[in-house]
């Protein structure tokens, strides 16, 4: 048998009770409202969007770009100037901080043998002092020796002559010449004037050996208290 088709079922009605709509707006969704906190974003157009960037913006974009790039090479450079300059300037101020202390050790040492040094001229000084005086005391005794000599060399030409011998009496003057005038060069001052006078009144006495006999004899007496005067002098003298 051919199926029967079924009559549609009617949908039960559903009894509406008071405040049934109410529960159902209740729970339907409310409207969104937009939040009054968040700021709204304004709207940008297309025309902005698509407008070309100026030139003034490109050129201070570029500026901005080679700045920073330049910044960044100028970083580079000094820091390597610090290790180009800065370290091997550090290793050459340790290294002269080594050599300041080894030269002020040297100096130190350097002051130590001056100060020994100079500790031994004085001590040489006072030797040179000791030298100097005793050397004075040799030419001196040297002066009074040749003053003796010359003195002798007169009294024996006086003995001479007394005994009628004027040759023996001329050749004992001749080496007091002699004698005289290494005695001038060991004085100085006022006696180198005296031995002159001496030299003086020996050659006159010389030249009157062989004419006169008594104006030689008292010349050469003359000549022999000159001396004693002189000898008095250099043996007084401080």
């Amino acid at each position: 048998m051919p199926d029967e088709q079924k009559p549609p079922i009617a949908p039960t009605p559903v009894s509406q009770t008071p405040g049934a709509s109410n529960a159902v707006s209740s729970t339907s969704p409310s409207p969104k409202r937009p939040d009054a906190n968040k700021k709204s974003v304004p709207d940008i157009s297309s025309e902005a969007i698509s407008r070309p960037e100026s030139k003034a913006s490109q050129f201070f974009r570029s500026l901005l770009r080679w700045m920073g790039m330049a910044l960044i090479v100028f970083g580079l450079g000094a820091l390597a100037a610090y290790f180009l300059f800065s370290v091997p300037k550090s290793n050459e101020l340790k290294l002269a901080g080594q050599e300041l202390a080894t030269a002020n050790a040297t100096i130190s040492e350097l002051q130590g043998e001056i100060t020994t040094l100079e500790n031994r001229i004085d001590e040489l000084s006072a030797l040179e002092e000791t030298n100097q005086s005793l050397q004075a005391d040799l030419d001196m005794a040297q002066s009074h020796v040749l003053l003796l000599d010359a003195l002798v060399d007169v009294r024996a030409a006086q003995y001479a002559l007394a005994d009628g011998d004027p040759a023996s009496a001329g050749e004992v003057l001749t080496h007091t010449a002699k004698t005289l005038t290494e005695l001038q060069q060991a004085l100085d001052g006022e006696q180198v004037q005296s031995v002159d006078a001496l030299l003086s009144r020996l050659e006159l006495a010389i030249g009157e050996l062989d004419t006169n006999a008594f104006a030689a004899q008292s010349d050469l007496e003359v000549l022999a208290t000159s001396l004693l005067q002189l000898e008095e002098t250099l043996i007084n003298e401080p």
